[in-house]
């Protein structure tokens, strides 16, 4: 955890690292009512308490399990293996990610609208971010806390957490841990914030994408291309750069539904979608941005300036997906996000129709698609744009299945 994040979640959970903290503690919470001690540890937080103030992340180690639940307890950002990690957190694209994260815990808590986020989802919201080194899982629900109160640890079968692959190096460490985020990320999307049912293929796709992009993103260590691909994430950055997944092996493309139910086709949407400087820079409606907007920002200012531009679509992208899921119609596929996101943002509907058409060669407007041999590629070309103007105009709907 950051040194704020760290302090506030000792101040909240009662962790003390002297007796003169420990009385202080003890006094603001009314020590005679609260619990009867020894001045050597605390007295033991509520499960429900929050680990720290959002926009924050705390590292945790974990050390076993306890009561089904991996068995953490807090480490140092400068210690061993985690010191790699913060600083994969605080400069790079796992940071770009992990801002991404609180600025939709701010949205969810801030959004309007006719259903109201749940009541697990503010509590998500308004959380400190949890990353588990030597987790089980990339991502996970549930962790017994260790900490210097009495009686065992303190079980909280509602945090969810992101976890850390150990021993990379940052070339190695910064992808994978974008992949981690970015599962965190599209599980917040498609569950609004309430983690309350399995990640769907959809938010297994976008954290695809997020993987891809950050083996291509420049400027620090760790955040380029790795030199050498393992075979499986050889296969993932090739297949999605070259958008390889729409084909079979025998190079033709795959039917409507399976290129519809296919994680890697999605991913390759969003990559593409993630590559568009149009949609990156294109700043939606005031309203849109009215659950981001702070007392930092000038008046006048919108609040997408503030993003950047990366940060500004992936936003526009989670927010449909949130509003769309808090509406009761989530998506169930790479279309429908397609679908809603035009529906939201009706200035950019052309362009990410145009995209998804050209990703999967007109296959689920105009079954069974167009010819993805490079040969044919101009004829393809002129008939994926009548294709995409019939369904932007409305002639045509997106999805013309049997």
């Amino acid at each position: 955890m950051n040194n704020h994040g760290r302090k506030a979640w000792a101040a909240r959970e009662g962790v003390v690292s002297s007796p003169a903290l420990f009385a202080r503690t003890l006094t603001a919470r009314n020590a005679g009512l609260a619990c009867a001690m020894v001045l050597i540890a605390a007295c033991k937080p509520a499960a429900e308490a929050p680990l720290g103030p959002s926009p924050s992340f705390m590292l945790l180690q974990a050390e076993g399990a306890a009561d089904s639940l991996p068995l953490v307890t807090p480490v140092k950002g400068t210690d061993g293996a985690a010191a790699n990690v913060t600083a994969a957190l605080n400069d790079g694209f796992a940071a770009e990610l992990l801002r991404t994260v609180y600025v939709t815990q701010q949205y969810i808590q801030n959004a309007p609208g006719s259903q109201p986020a749940s009541a697990r989802a503010l509590a998500w919201a308004k959380d400190a971010t949890p990353f588990v080194l030597n987790a089980p899982q990339p991502t996970g629900r549930g962790v017994a806390l260790r900490g210097p109160w009495l009686g065992g640890p303190l079980l909280r079968p509602q945090t969810n957490y992101i976890g850390v692959p150990l021993n990379k190096e940052p070339r190695q460490l910064v992808p994978e841990l974008a992949r981690y985020i970015g599962s965190y990320l599209g599980s917040a999307a498609a569950t609004a914030g309430a983690f309350d049912a399995e990640t769907s293929p959809l938010a297994s796709a976008y954290a695809k994408a997020m993987e891809v992009i950050a083996r291509e993103w420049k400027g620090t260590a760790g955040g380029g291309m790795r030199p050498q691909l393992s075979e499986v994430d050889g296969n993932l950055f090739a297949g999605v750069r070259e958008n390889r997944f729409v084909l079979d092996a025998q190079g033709k493309l795959r039917p409507p539904l399976d290129l519809l139910g296919d994680e890697g086709v999605a991913a390759t949407v969003f990559y593409r979608w993630f590559q568009d400087k149009q949609l990156m820079k294109t700043v939606a409606d005031d309203a849109f941005y009215a659950p981001l907007k702070s007392d930092r920002i000038p008046p006048g200012v919108s609040p997408a300036v503030v993003l950047g531009t990366f940060r500004n679509l992936q936003m526009k992208v989670l927010g449909a997906w949130i509003d769309a899921v808090r509406a009761g119609h989530g998506p169930k596929n790479i279309a429908d996000l397609v679908r809603l996101y035009g529906q939201r943002f009706p200035a950019e509907r052309a362009a990410v129709i145009r995209l998804f058409v050209a990703t999967t060669y007109g296959a689920t407007v105009k079954p069974p698609g167009l010819s993805p041999k490079p040969e044919d590629a101009t004829t393809t070309l002129a008939a994926l744009t009548a294709l995409s103007d019939d369904v932007i105009s409305g002639k045509t709907p997106l999805l013309s299945l049997p």
